[in-house]
């Protein structure tokens, strides 16, 4: 089997490609629709390099790939289609820090795809992203409950608008490889992380470093702790820096800003990081750090990255990859099935919607007609979920009938109002692409809630 560490490959995009980031920057993707390219001007040989395109698109061919790694603060991984990348753009394998730094640290390899192009965007992002992966309650250990509560609510709104799925993850190593079997159950997803109405959402978490010291605390945890499992985010992000990047000049120079600014304080993390740089014999709190990450913790992350990619090549990449076609299958199939338009036999106790500004429905059912999207909403408040809804898309009052389908499906995330097993729907609306954008949102979210 080919170890992906090599870089004598094809060139071209592979199949399957890998962007990590943070909530916000995925968020942006997916409102906007479109992934921002970085510019090739500015850095040395980047021209040259992206075949003399102005800008390119960072991807790793694994999801855990020293290119990912670098990104410690990046609790999400977009999973892109590389075939359909290749399609419209150019882009292939990118060695950035080259042989020579690859001789200093033969376990390196970034894996590192990059996509060229002369244009800023890459239009129609989610017609590329196969589906979206999150780690929930370390990334932001920093960050308020609210705030992270907030994001995955957002992420997890988007993705279903888009019809992309979402995986969030409590454990770094299930998120790492993906693991999709160690995911967090939809029904909790919902309950704990996503309804505003839970307010006791994440499990507590540790006590909150004061910003004004952060990096100070973790230097000296990382003094006297000895395995990389035991150390906080924070501490594990600064130990993977160990392995190089122009990320340990900037904790060097926040840590030697936080020491000067508390130097006449009194605090007794001065005392503390005093006496580690004494009882080292180095001559200053950068020749420490330095010197702490290089002969500590170095070693145990090199071993980390060893066994990791041994697991990868040891059936690894194959397993991943079957579990990938096995997904896409399932989903050809499941969305063939929803594709059948499925008809309800109404009971007594059924009332259907027709939400329509000026026209009547013609088939003699007993519709109950709302003229508004403020009507609709509160016929829905008081009469609960119609057990089917007829849309119409250009409503000449408080919104359009996509505005009152987000509303639909946000309500019912929260659980305040239910969508039954049995609910249907249809779009009578004559704007085409409004039409389409109703259907796909609640085509999309039926199969959600319905765990298809």
């Amino acid at each position: 089997m080919i170890r992906l560490s090599q870089r004598d490959i094809n060139s071209g995009l592979s199949s399957i490609l890998y962007h990590s980031t943070d909530f916000n920057k995925t968020l942006n993707i997916l409102n906007d629709n479109q992934f921002k390219l970085t510019s090739s001007l500015g850095a040395k040989n980047d021209m040259g390099n992206n075949k003399n395109k102005l800008f390119y698109f960072s991807t790793s061919r694994s999801p855990f790939g020293d290119y990912n790694r670098s990104l410690t603060n990046a609790p999400t991984i977009l999973v892109l289609d590389g075939e359909k990348l290749s399609q419209n753009y150019s882009g292939g394998p990118f060695d950035y820090w080259g042989p020579e730094a690859r001789s200093r640290n033969p376990q390196s390899s970034e894996m590192e795809d990059r996509i060229w192009s002369d244009k800023m965007y890459i239009p129609n992002a989610s017609k590329y992203i196969k589906e979206i992966h999150a780690l929930v309650g370390r990334s932001y250990e920093y960050e308020n409950d609210d705030d992270e509560i907030s994001k995955i609510r957002k992420l997890t709104l988007a993705g279903i608008q888009k019809g992309i799925p979402i995986y969030a993850y409590r454990k770094e190593e299930d998120y790492k490889f993906l693991n999709k079997k160690q995911a967090i159950p939809k029904n909790e997803l919902l309950s704990k992380y996503i309804r505003k109405n839970n307010k006791n959402s994440f499990p507590q978490k540790k006590e909150r470093l004061s910003e004004k010291t952060k990096h100070l605390q973790a230097i000296i945890e990382l003094s006297l702790k000895n395995n990389l499992e035991s150390l906080s985010w924070f501490a594990a992000k600064i130990s993977g820096y160990s392995l190089g990047g122009y990320q340990l000049k900037e904790i060097i120079k926040q840590a030697e800003a936080e020491i000067f600014n508390i130097r006449k304080s009194g605090s007794p993390i001065v005392q503390k990081i005093s006496d580690l740089i004494k009882s080292s014999g180095a001559g200053n709190l950068k020749e420490y750090i330095t010197n702490l990450l290089e002969t500590k913790w170095k070693p145990l992350e090199l071993a980390k990255v060893k066994k990791e990619r041994e697991a990868w090549n040891n059936g690894g990449e194959e397993n991943f990859l079957n579990r990938q076609k096995a997904w896409e299958e399932r989903q050809e199939k499941e969305l063939a099935v929803a594709s059948i338009n499925k008809r309800i036999k109404l009971s007594e106790r059924d009332w259907i919607l027709y939400l329509d500004d000026c026209r009547n429905p013609k088939d003699g059912r007993p519709w109950t007609i709302a003229r508004t999207i403020t009507e609709a909403k509160e016929l829905i408040m008081n009469q609960g979920v119609p057990s089917f809804i007829s849309f119409d898309h250009d409503i000449d009052d408080d919104g359009t009938g996509m505005d009152f389908a987000r509303w639909l499906t946000e309500m019912d995330l929260d659980g305040t109002i239910d969508i039954g097993p049995n609910f249907n729907y249809y779009v009578h609306s004559a704007n085409p692409e409004g039409s389409k954008n109703i259907d796909g949102l609640m085509k999309n979210y039926l199969q959600f809630k319905r765990g298809k």
